[in-house]
């Protein structure tokens, strides 16, 4: 009778049922009452009423569903996960296919409220299913929006990790159609654009094959470090594809970079005759990535006790380094290099964020964790004047020293 009740949305009728003594418990095609509501998507009223009759919280169903597993997978509110959650339910339970909660949310691929929902429980974001897919896998062969993507980064989430058929995250975003904002987002949060698949295919070298946007990405995967002279188990790299499928602009594009692994550098190397050392306080030369890179760890260090005495210094160091010739020729550079490749400098988010790398902003230091929980790296990018804390800066500056020096 209580399943009939629940699926007729018959709130008065399951009140009476179970204050008559029905079995919360009963399964009707392996499935309890609870497991039945969160399958119709009953409302928040009819799934609080039998909870509150304290039913197996974790019963499984058919192919081991919880009901929290079904919850996620047919739509639930985050209400209806937030009452299953907080009377004990387990966001890391196992499917038959060990799908987990938070799985069947990433297929469903929008809601984040719902995934903040169940992270906040304590759902592992690490974990695979039985496809060796994680969360970051699953939003990209759903086209999730870039505030998905940015919640995983942010909280963790492994971006170099392979599923059954060796491919990354960052295979499945260019084969699904993710935007090249979240390609450079996964790549600044330590994506390999040189992992292939079981059938030796980077991610370059799919992009290579014609897909939407394809150039733009392309440019993002090269000055991130995807080397084009990979070969697929069919021994093709990316300009044999490319030309395979009369991909003119993406030939043009690789006959660009097909001298320099990393043609910013090179490039600069070359036409300034300039070995990227700079003069320090001991007499001593040094990359000058490197003293940038000493620069920017001091800044992104919290400061306790002498902040302000520390913060000085640093900033005096910053300015010193500002009048330094080559950091000037490198960014005057970079916008000539910009203008060959046909990239527009003041519009590109790729050289936005290679201008930040020079010229950094000592109230980096200052934005506290709390507000770097909600900067993403487009905040950054396209606003860069107002210098947003992104983290602790590692992650944002990993992105950079990819496009510009692939030393790190």
């Amino acid at each position: 009778m209580i399943f009939e009740q629940i699926q007729n949305g018959d709130l008065e009728g399951i009140r009476e049922t179970i204050k008559n003594g029905a079995n919360v418990n009963e399964k009707y095609n392996k499935a309890t009452p609870l497991h039945f509501a969160c399958y119709n998507n009953s409302s928040f009223e009819i799934i609080e009423l039998i909870v509150s009759a304290k039913p197996e919280i974790d019963s499984l169903s058919l192919n081991n569903f919880t009901p929290l597993h079904t919850a996620c997978k047919f739509g639930c509110s985050s209400k209806v996960l937030k009452l299953l959650l907080s009377n004990g339910a387990n966001p890391n339970a196992r499917d038959i296919e060990y799908n987990c909660p938070i799985h069947f949310l990433c297929e469903e691929g929008s809601d984040l409220e719902k995934i903040k929902t169940i992270v906040e429980a304590g759902a592992d974001i690490q974990l695979k299913n039985g496809d060796k897919r994680n969360c970051l896998h699953l939003c990209a062969l759903c086209n999730s929006p870039k505030e998905i993507f940015e919640y995983f980064l942010i909280n963790g989430a492994n971006t170099t990790s392979v599923d059954s058929f060796n491919l990354t995250p960052l295979h499945y975003s260019v084969l699904h159609g993710t935007t090249n904002e979240t390609i450079q987002l996964l790549l600044a949060y330590g994506s390999d654009p040189n992992i292939s698949d079981q059938v030796g295919t980077s991610p370059l070298l799919h992009v290579c094959k014609g897909i939407k946007d394809g150039v733009e990405i392309a440019k993002t995967l090269l000055f991130c470090g995807a080397n084009q002279f990979l070969e697929n188990n069919k021994r093709e790299n990316a300009r044999k594809i490319a030309q395979n499928n009369n991909q003119t602009e993406m030939c043009t594009l690789l006959d660009h970079f097909k001298d320099f692994p990393n043609p910013l550098l090179q490039l600069f190397v070359e036409e300034k005759e300039c070995d990227l050392e700079i003069n320090v306080s001991n007499g001593q030369k040094i990359p000058v990535h490197s003293q940038i890179i000493k620069l920017r760890c001091g800044m992104a260090i919290k400061r306790t006790g002498n902040r302000k005495e520390k913060e000085k210094e640093i900033e005096i160091e910053i300015e010193k380094e500002k009048e330094n010739e080559n950091v000037k020729e490198i960014d005057a550079f970079i916008e000539k290099f910009s203008k060959e490749l046909c990239l527009n400098y003041e519009k590109d988010e790729i050289f936005k964020v290679l201008k930040c790398l020079y010229y950094p902003d000592i109230e980096l230091s200052k934005q506290c964790k709390e507000t770097a929980q909600n900067v993403g790296l487009s905040d950054f990018v396209n606003r860069s004047e107002k210098k947003l804390f992104f983290k602790d800066l590692s992650q944002i500056f990993l992105l950079q020293d990819k496009i510009l020096l692939n030393l790190l």
